[in-house]
């Protein structure tokens, strides 16, 4: 099925969007882990995947996804992020 619904919001199904391939090759580069990332979000590591591997519609996940990507980086490089 090309593709499907979930909670209302239609999604093609098995196609990641183009902006979670920016998100796992910073968590590659920073050395943080789906696990860490699902855990900081409150999120199961199966979930976070479904999510950046297109099996889950993402419009309402995304900007929290980015933003505890990013304050996990600062911390990691040490710095704090300014609100």
């Amino acid at each position: 099925q090309l593709f499907s619904t979930v909670r209302g919001e239609k999604y093609l199904n098995g196609v990641p969007e183009p902006w979670t391939g920016d998100v796992v090759g910073k968590m590659h580069v920073y050395g943080i882990t789906y696990e860490s990332l699902a855990n900081r979000l409150g999120w199961t590591k199966a979930y976070l995947g479904m999510l950046l591997n297109g099996k889950r519609p993402t419009s309402k996940a995304r900007g929290r996804i980015e933003s505890e990507l990013d304050a996990m980086i600062l911390e990691k490089i040490g710095c704090k992020k300014e609100n």
